[in-house]
């Protein structure tokens, strides 16, 4: 958030870090026990030039969505002994796609990777499209939009752009305005029970007084208009204002709520660096209540690069984000219940150059990863490689 200007409330940031080491070559041992293997391109059956992009689990847990750069296919894997169920081809996405189920897992909502995620003002369309996790077929072919999500009951998707935001039926393939939702927004989030929608929006001056920690705050205000943003939850059928998030963001870049319905999670990086201490590589993803707004204390920072991964489990009691330290990536795995770092599980060509051939493909500086419904164990993405990281042994 506009960190040196508008934040009241205290961050609560983790305290434990765990560091870890290599050991064998195969299956490697992490000093405090935790372990991690390496699956090569052989094991997958996939050739040196297939980079993974990301993994989605589906919401069964029962298999897991990678997707991959280029024309590569989209690997379908079994969530609990990774052997691959299907490979479905979805086109060439060049950079790759970010990958989401539907609420079922009937559908998988593609989205773009552009190598540009961090634009000015946050707003920077790239194509959306919904295919069939069966069958790979289109349901949406394409649309340009700055962000998007499919509806609850699986049977529109609705996606936020330049004319602000609108639903396309995944049955005849219709466009429609959403009532009272004219607005552009850069953020979109669907709540799990098909009730809500939240956007972020460029603040007028009338979103502002919704916000008690800056609404007597002239420049505050001032500054706010030029760099900040605001959060707002609507009723999804008729569009109307529910309330708004009860904080000044920067440019938030994706919104979110947690798998159980229980939280909204907003993703934001900062515009503008004034402070006495800047850092042009923070990000951080906040919690807010999703029914009333108000802030909570959990916070996951980030330094990746590229706008960051991050997901929970099932149960929304372990929070993983994808970080970067140097010119080590990074994965940061935090205990919801005791509110602190869990574990950390730094990514380097160095770990496997023994494993290195001649004419693979190496990480571009992004992760996907995900966690697996054992609870015990994260898939990960390295190139084109996958890395399973077990984290309770």
């Amino acid at each position: 958030m506009l960190q040196h200007l508008f934040r009241s409330r205290p961050r609560r940031w983790p305290l434990a870090v765990v560091c870890f080491a290599m050991a064998a070559p195969w299956l490697r041992a992490q000093d405090d026990g935790q372990v991690y293997r390496v699956i090569d391109q052989a094991a997958l059956g996939v050739g040196d030039t297939h980079v993974h992009s990301w993994i989605d689990r589906s919401p069964d847990g029962r298999t897991l969505a990678v997707s991959a750069t280029a024309a590569s296919p989209l690997l379908i894997m079994d969530a609990n002994d990774l052997s691959i169920q299907k490979r479905l081809d979805v086109g060439d996405w060049k950079v790759g796609t970010r990958v989401t189920h539907s609420t079922t897992g009937k559908y998988l909502l593609l989205e773009a990777i552009e190598y540009l995620q961090y634009s000015p003002r946050g707003k920077q369309e790239r194509r959306f499209a919904v295919v069939d996790a069966n069958s790979g077929a289109f349901v949406v072919q394409a649309v340009e939009a700055y962000a998007a999500a499919i509806a609850a009951d699986e049977r529109s998707m609705y996606f936020a752009g330049k004319d602000g935001v609108q639903r396309v039926a995944f049955a005849t393939g219709a466009t429609a305005k959403l009532p009272g939702l004219h607005r552009v927004a850069t953020a979109l989030a669907l709540s799990p029970d098909g009730k809500h929608i939240a956007l972020a929006y460029d603040p007028t001056v009338a979103d502002l007084a919704l916000i008690p920690s800056i609404r007597n705050d002239k420049k505050a205000i001032k500054a706010a208009l030029k760099i900040g943003q605001v959060v707002h939850v609507h009723e999804l059928t008729t569009g109307a204002f529910q309330f708004s998030v009860q904080e000044l963001f920067d440019r938030a870049f994706r919104l979110r709520y947690a798998p159980d319905g229980t939280e909204l999670w907003i993703h934001a990086k900062p515009a503008s660096h004034k402070s006495a201490n800047p850092d042009v590589t923070l990000s951080y993803v906040d919690v807010a209540a999703p029914r009333t707004g108000a802030m909570q204390r959990a916070a996951f920072p980030s330094h990746a690069l590229y706008e960051p991964t991050f997901c929970a489990d099932a149960a929304n009691t372990r929070f993983a984000i994808g970080s970067q330290k140097g010119n080590h990536l990074e994965v940061h795995l935090y205990d919801r219940t005791t509110g602190s770092m869990g574990g950390r599980f730094i990514l380097d060509e160095r770990l496997f150059t023994r494993l290195k051939q001649q004419n693979e493909k190496w990480s571009d500086k992004r992760i996907g990863l995900a966690l697996l419904p054992d609870g015990k164990r994260m898939l990960m993405t390295f190139g084109s490689r996958l890395i399973e990281w077990t984290f309770q042994p």
